[in-house]
């Protein structure tokens, strides 16, 4: 027998308040008369106020009695101890920073020790922080599934709050579940509701910060940064291309941190380049992969006649341009220049030049832009003189001078169009260093709808972007372990969490051994903050007794306070019907 809410038992004074008012009520004697003639027309009324009677032995006196009874009970939680299922919410830290040698193993006693507690009854919930937080077991999965999971943690992500896994691991322990975080460092939160299980170990650490490759004639340049957070013992490089390795540089850093940087020469055709450096305390950050540089040329369709390209002086801004090509077909080009809107295909941007309608405007600086539209990164636009027509331009403003919009962009059904108010016959802006940074930015914004991948190099959390030259060419994309990671058409778009190289390649549903390879994206992690491991905790902290007495007890109250309200429904129902009848 138990009370979940003991204070709702101050309700039995209702039964004693009851008991004296069947005491102390007014019950004038009954007469049997032959007639009501018998008797004067006057009021009758007792004497004295209200007197202490003997108590009237009747059934609605100890049903009214019962309903107090029950409601008190019902009020103070009152169980014969239904015990809820034992239920484990994990909040488990899935930065990189966990997977440090000493914290994974200590995070691996932690996890097992909580497995081998859980019986065949028991629920249990994981939830991973990272942005957002994500449920990866349950809500109150079965135990079998916290060991599936288990199999295949492998911290990665760069640094994040928990704080998001945190409020969700209390939404869903509520009053009953008992709550564990498992971290590597001294969280924020004082975290007095829950068991804190910091499993780091500060030590020192070495990571390769930054990598690239860049051409360099007949070979390609291997670029790369080691930083040393504390003191890290000596040690070197190696430069791989699948089995055969290109080169081995030792590397030795400063006696209390510090970076090196070192460069290799590796041939242009080496396809999956792996960097890694000397173990130390962290093994995620001592190695990343390289693929092929690949130019991501934009076609441009000019459709322009030869006075207006003179006019704006356009050969001269283009042989300034590089990574780009000239395209008849308008239809397969992400840029075309025109005088006039035209239509748009989907991805295309279309820039149409020239003055508008009405009497020649003049212009000077200072000019109103848009600065936060990347078409306008780098403009300066000081000392311009701006002629232009007196009409008017649709679509979201870019640069203004007064009341009168000089560029301004407009989405179109399928591209985007930019609209440009410029007579390049007078005034010195076509003539200016910000005109050609506008195409560059034009090409740079068209970049992005180029078939194949926006890049090829990736660190954790970011997204791998591939789009097609058909939107009905089906592909996928394989991780670095080769399984399936999406299947798509047209393009794919997936957020990277594994290092290593990412495959997209043609899926053709009907030829089974049709699967060519179309892009390698590689990934690796970097961040800085992951790899000093130096501010690394070691805690194991209990949560406060009230909330443990509250998790290990787990009593159901709510089966007897549904049976409760039932009787208490039924007595009430019982005592009226008695009264009706008495009355009739």
């Amino acid at each position: 027998m138990t009370f979940t809410a003991p204070l709702g038992l101050l309700a039995l004074l209702a039964v004693p308040a009851i008991i004296t008012l069947h005491l102390f009520r007014n019950r004038l004697p009954e007469h049997r008369v032959a007639g009501l003639f018998l008797f004067p027309g006057t009021a009758v009324a007792s004497e004295g106020g209200r007197k202490r009677t003997r108590l009237w032995n009747s059934p609605s006196l100890w049903l009214e009695c019962l309903v107090a009874v029950l409601l008190a009970l019902w009020l103070s939680g009152f169980t014969f101890g239904d015990l809820l299922p034992r239920h484990v919410v994990l909040l488990v830290d899935d930065s990189a920073s966990m997977s440090a040698n000493q914290t994974r193993e200590r995070a691996g006693e932690v996890l097992r020790e909580l497995h081998e507690s859980l019986t065949a009854d028991d629920e249990v919930t994981v939830v991973v922080s990272g942005e957002p937080a994500q449920v990866v077991v349950g809500p109150r999965a079965e135990a079998d599934r916290f060991a599936a999971w288990l199999a295949t943690y492998n911290p990665s992500l760069p640094s994040h709050s928990i704080q998001g896994a945190l409020d969700i691991g209390r939404e869903i322990a509520g009053h009953s579940g008992e709550l564990i975080l498992l971290t590597d460092e001294a969280p924020l939160d004082p975290c007095t509701d829950l068991r804190l299980v910091s499993c780091g170990t500060a030590v020192p650490n070495a990571a390769l910060s930054f990598v690239q490759r860049v051409r360099d004639g007949s070979m390609d340049r291997v670029i790369a940064t080691i930083v040393g957070y504390g003191t890290v013992r000596t040690g070197e490089v190696v430069v791989s291309d699948g089995d055969t390795e290109l080169a081995r540089t030792a590397v030795k850093l400063p006696d209390n941190g510090g970076e090196v940087r070192i460069e290799v020469k590796v041939p242009r055709a080496a396809q999956n380049l792996r960097l890694e450096l000397s173990a130390d305390a962290m093994q995620l950050d001592n190695v990343a992969w390289l693929v092929p540089i690949r130019d991501r040329i934009v076609s441009v369709c000019d459709q322009l006649t030869a006075a207006e390209r003179a006019n704006l002086e356009l050969d001269r801004v283009f042989e300034a341009m590089s990574e780009w090509r000239s395209e008849s077909d308008p239809a397969r080009a992400q840029v075309i220049l025109r005088s006039q809107p035209g239509t748009l295909e989907a991805g295309q941007l279309e820039l149409v030049l020239g003055k508008t309608a009405g009497d020649r405007l003049v212009h000077k600086s200072p000019f109103v832009l848009d600065r936060s539209h990347a078409l306008l990164s780098g403009l300066e636009m000081q000392g311009i003189h701006w002629l232009s027509g007196s009409g008017s331009l649709p679509g979201q403003v870019l640069v203004a001078s007064g009341s009168k919009v000089l560029i301004s962009a407009e989405p179109a059904q399928l591209g985007t169009r930019i609209w440009c108010d410029v007579d390049g016959q007078a005034g010195n802006f076509v003539r200016s260093p910000d005109w050609p940074i506008l195409f560059a930015n034009v090409l740079e914004v068209a970049r992005r709808e180029v078939p194949g991948c926006r890049s090829e190099q990736l660190r954790i959390g970011d997204e791998l972007f591939y789009r097609c030259h058909s939107a009905a060419e089906p592909i996928e994309l394989l991780g670095p372990d080769g399984k399936l990671c999406r299947e798509s058409r047209g393009g794919v778009s997936y957020i990277v969490r594994q290092p290593g190289t990412y495959r997209v390649r043609t899926r053709n549903a009907n030829v089974a051994d049709d699967r060519r390879e179309l892009a390698r994206v590689a990934v690796r992690f970097m961040d800085p903050a992951e790899s000093d491991l130096r501010r690394q905790v070691r805690v194991d902290q209990d949560a406060d007794d009230s909330v443990r007495s509250a998790a290990v007890a787990r009593i159901d109250s709510g089966p007897m306070r549904r049976l409760l309200a039932v009787f208490v429904l039924l007595v009430v129902c019982g005592n009226w019907w008695l009264m009706q009848r008495r009355v009739a």
